[in-house]
C-alpha cells in the first residue's frame, strides 16, 4: 500500500491521509515504540522466573499474551507521559 501511494495509485488512502495529518499519529507511534521497548522486558521477566519446563497451551499462552499486551500498553502510556512527551516538547525548544 506505501509504494501505491508513493507513485499516485493509492486511491481512497492518498485522499484520506492528508487530512488527518501528520501530528495525529505521531503519539502513537511514540507509544507504539515504547510498547515494543516494555514486551520484552516483561517476556524475559516471565521466561526467566519459570522454575520448570512450559508447555505450550492455547489457554497458558493466549492469557499470557493478554497479560504482557496490558502490561506493556500500561508502562509504556506511563513512559511517553513522564519521558517521551517532555523530551519531544525539549527537543522542540532547543531545536527551534
Amino acid at each position: 500500500m506505501i509504494c501505491f501511494t508513493v507513485y499516485g495509485y493509492g486511491g481512497w488512502v492518498e485522499a484520506f491521509l492528508p487530512r488527518i495529518g501528520h501530528a495525529t499519529f505521531m503519539p502513537l507511534a511514540r507509544m507504539s515504540f515504547a510498547v515494543y521497548l516494555i514486551h520484552l522486558i516483561r517476556i524475559q521477566m516471565y521466561f526467566s522466573d519459570l522454575n520448570e519446563g512450559h508447555g505450550f497451551y492455547f489457554d497458558d499462552v493466549l492469557s499470557q499474551f493478554i497479560a504482557i499486551l496490558v502490561f506493556s500498553f500500561f508502562w509504556a502510556f506511563w513512559l511517553c507521559l513522564l519521558v517521551e512527551f517532555p523530551m519531544a516538547g525539549a527537543t522542540k525548544v532547543l531545536v527551534g
